[in-house]
């Protein structure tokens, strides 16, 4: 008999029939009929009664700016960790994003849209609400509140290839006076993954429009990734509200982006080659730390032998080791040499079973990560005892609300060290922020185009920090927050390796033990 919390696990998929041929987030797709678009408005002689429901609208919260040299991310509050209330500025929720009653249009783009959560958000006065989907994922409306919406939304859907998914989750406000904030949630638009795992986002300045703006990166790439598309109704609706913006508050941003379009560089090149324009110190006399955090990680890039898109590829790549256009990828026992040579460590933050039975939540987060290494025990012998790669956060200081909870987010971060034992991941080198994870579809190869569209940001600021929501939100030590940019994670700067009797959590596996709550997951 499957247990509840398998059950309320498989939530966010039970309502998709895959038959039918939508997609799951690691890539799985079937056949169906292709449509072009669809136009969720009703007609003109279709009328939606407004109810009492309907009438009674959220209290108005506008985003407040965000302070220059302060902490551009925030933590999304959770239905689990945060019941009891509590207040932070460095909450927020969809709410704070979308029921702003100056908010003129919306554009976003996910991997599963929940209409009915979704719209329950919104501010009855917005025009327009345009929504980017890959076909399949989209929960149709059926409460009063969703179903008021109907004639202002339109949906732009299209179908992916097997193995590929519209992965990325992005959110483009357009406000009454032409300005513009974006924002980049990790979590897709359903109940489920905004509450169980955690979730963070991150949020631009506000971008005035202005008649002739000044060139800025940011701005080119995010409009070649709607360019990549190929889509005439993007190019209608989306990107010329993007060309008459002021990207200059996002000058130390770059956008970074995947695509399976052919006509554009994206993924692990473009990211190879923003890297390369920094001036980064590669002294053999500091130490050279990597970290990915991912909640899925992806398989061998060979058949033939064990290579990993981070230790094999990435990491070469970003520190120099091999070319970023290089068509062979070293040996694990070169790699390993240089890595000593080089000073390099890696890390990859990925839960372990007992974090994920043992956080507040429970069994009940585990659906969101996907590490299948079952189907190759070499390759993850190889991360984790030859590179000694695999981390977990540091359960003496994380939050009692949280626990080690893990993060649904994925980040990219390199620190250097001078000392034996300085602490790595106060200061950072630069970070990268993206619904990328750690897979050959997401970031594609040095001589390999992506699979997956995926978007993010990566942080380049001389003075660039990190600091754990555990301590931003829940210790009160948000006035320790050094002058710069702060990157905020979900999870504890201070990591542990795993331990002998640490068990990296297996999707495919069944596991007896009861959780937190006494629930089991088999």
């Amino acid at each position: 008999m499957v247990s509840d919390a398998r059950k309320r696990v498989a939530e966010r998929w039970s309502k998709i029939d895959y038959r039918s041929g939508s997609i799951d987030e690691n890539g799985y797709s079937n056949k169906r009929s292709k449509p072009d678009i669809i136009d969720l408005t009703l007609s003109d002689t279709e009328e939606i009664a407004e109810t009492s429901e309907h009438r009674t609208q959220r209290p108005s919260s506008e985003v407040p700016e965000v302070p220059v040299g302060n902490c551009p991310f925030r933590i999304i509050k959770s239905d689990v960790f945060d019941s009891g209330g509590g207040k932070s500025q460095y909450f927020t929720d969809l709410n704070e994003i979308f029921n702003d009653p100056t908010l003129h249009k919306t554009f976003l783009f996910s991997f599963q849209y929940e209409l009915d959560f979704l719209m329950g958000h919104f501010h009855r006065n917005v025009e327009r609400i345009v929504l980017v989907a890959q076909e399949g994922t989209v929960l149709p409306p059926t409460t009063p509140q969703a179903l008021s919406l109907v004639p202002k939304t339109l949906l732009i859907q299209f179908r992916m290839p097997p193995f590929t998914c519209h992965h990325s989750k992005l959110v483009i406000n357009i406000y009454e006076d032409g300005a513009c904030r974006i924002f980049m949630p990790s979590s897709n638009f359903t109940y489920a993954e905004t509450n169980y795992p955690q979730q963070v986002c991150w949020r631009s300045p506000r971008l005035s429009a202005v008649t002739n703006p000044p060139t800025v990166a940011f701005q080119q790439d995010l409009i070649r990734y709607m360019d990549s598309y190929n889509s005439p109704d993007i190019q209608k609706y989306i990107t010329p509200c993007l060309k008459n913006l002021n990207f200059e508050p996002l000058n130390d941003v770059q956008f970074i982006y995947s695509t399976p379009s052919k006509n554009y560089v994206s993924g692990l090149r473009l990211l190879a080659a923003k890297i390369s324009s920094l001036k980064q110190d590669n002294n053999k006399n500091l130490t050279h730390h990597y970290l990915c955090q991912s909640s899925s990680v992806g398989n061998s890039l060979s058949k033939k032998t064990s290579v990993n898109l981070f230790t094999h590829l990435m990491i070469p790549v970003l520190d120099g080791m091999i070319p970023a256009d290089s068509k062979d990828t070293p040996e694990t026992s070169r790699l390993l040499q240089l890595y000593k040579s080089r000073s390099v460590v890696p890390y990859l933050l990925y839960p372990t079973v007992q974090e994920i039975s043992s956080c507040p939540a429970g069994w009940l987060c585990s659906g969101w990560f996907n590490f299948n290494y079952n189907r190759d025990l070499n390759h993850f012998n190889m991360l984790r005892k030859q590179f000694k790669v695999l981390y977990k956060q540091d359960n003496a200081v994380t939050s009692k609300q949280r626990r080690a909870t893990p993060a649904h987010s994925k980040f990219y971060l390199r620190s250097s060290t001078s000392a034996v034992n300085e602490t790595p991941f106060r200061k950072l080198d630069w970070c990268v922020y993206t619904s990328a994870n750690l897979s050959y579809s997401a970031w594609g190869k040095t001589r390999a185009k992506p699979r997956n569209y995926e978007v993010g940001i990566l942080l380049t600021s001389p003075n660039l920090y990190c600091q754990s929501f555990a301590d931003l939100v829940y210790k009160g030590k948000s006035t320790s927050l050094p002058q710069g940019v702060t990157v905020a994670v979900p999870w504890t700067t201070s990591l542990e390796p795993y331990g002998d009797n640490d068990e990296a959590f297996c999707i495919s596996k069944e596991y007896e033990m009861l959780d937190c709550n006494g629930r089991r997951l088999s």
